[in-house]
C-alpha cells in the first residue's frame, strides 16, 4: 500500500498553521486524514530555508511534479547528446529547453547536473563546460525563495505579538502567486485563527488589481 501522497493546497496551508501551533506529525496527519509519512515528507521536500510556508511549498510541489522526467535512464544516444550541448557551452536547463523544442528524448536537468558532478569524481572535465565551472550548484529545496516579496517591505518578524497568539480572528496573510512569465497571479488570504482560505485569480499583479482583489475578497 502507498503511504505517501501529494497535499492538496489548502492542506498545505492548515499543516502551516498546525506546525506554528506546535502539533506533532501525528496529531496533523490524524486532521488531515493522511498518513504520518505524508506530513514528514511533505515538510522536509517543501520547506525552504527550514521553514515550510504554504506558498512557496505548493509551487516547489508544482514545479516537481512538472519537473519528472518521462525517461530516468541514460541511453548512448542522450549521453551523446548531452555532452555535445555541454560541449556548446550550454546549461543544462538550455539543453533541456532544446530537446523539448525539437522532441528529442532526454533526461531532467537535475540528472544532467549528477551526471557532470559523477564525471567529475571520476577525473572528467565536464563540469569545466558549465558558465560557473568548479562551484557545485545548489539544491533548488535550499535556494533562498525571492519570488513574489517586496525588497523593503517590512520584517514579518516584526508584526504585533497578538498576531502570533491566533486568539482572534480578523488577523488576515496575503500571498501572491505569479503565473508563468509573470502574467496571471493568485491572491491568496488567510484568516489565521479560523483557517479560512480566500482565492482570486488576477490578470496581472498591478497594485490597482491586487488592491482591488483583497477589497473584493
Amino acid at each position: 500500500m502507498r503511504l505517501y501522497q501529494q497535499l492538496t493546497q489548502p492542506q498545505r496551508y492548515r499543516l502551516s498553521g498546525f506546525i506554528q501551533d506546535g502539533l506533532s506529525l501525528t496529531a496533523i496527519a490524524r486532521i488531515l486524514k493522511c498518513h504520518k509519512s505524508t506530513i514528514s515528507r511533505e515538510i522536509k521536500r517543501n520547506s525552504t530555508d527550514g521553514i515550510y510556508r504554504p506558498v512557496s511549498a505548493h509551487h516547489h510541489a508544482l514545479a516537481r511534479r512538472h519537473d519528472i522526467p518521462r525517461h530516468t535512464t541514460w541511453t548512448l544516444d542522450m549521453m551523446a547528446h548531452v555532452i555535445g550541448k555541454l560541449q556548446k557551452r550550454w546549461s543544462p536547463q538550455q539543453i533541456i529547453a532544446w530537446s523539448k523544442k525539437h522532441h528529442v528524448e532526454c533526461v531532467s536537468h537535475e540528472s544532467i547536473y549528477h551526471f557532470i558532478w559523477k564525471d567529475k569524481k571520476q577525473g572528467g572535465t565536464l563540469y569545466k563546460y558549465l558558465r560557473h565551472c568548479g562551484k557545485k550548484r545548489k539544491n533548488y529545496t535550499g535556494i533562498k525563495e525571492t519570488r513574489g516579496r517586496f525588497n523593503h517591505a517590512p520584517s514579518i518578524d516584526e508584526r504585533p505579538k497578538e498576531v502570533e497568539k491566533r486568539d482572534v480572528f480578523g488577523h488576515v496573510e496575503a500571498d501572491l502567486m505569479i503565473g508563468k512569465e509573470r502574467g496571471s497571479a493568485l491572491l491568496t488570504l488567510v484568516d489565521r485563527k479560523l483557517r479560512y482560505i480566500w482565492a482570486k485569480t488576477l490578470p496581472n499583479k498591478s497594485e490597482a488589481g491586487v488592491t482591488a482583489a483583497i477589497i473584493s475578497a
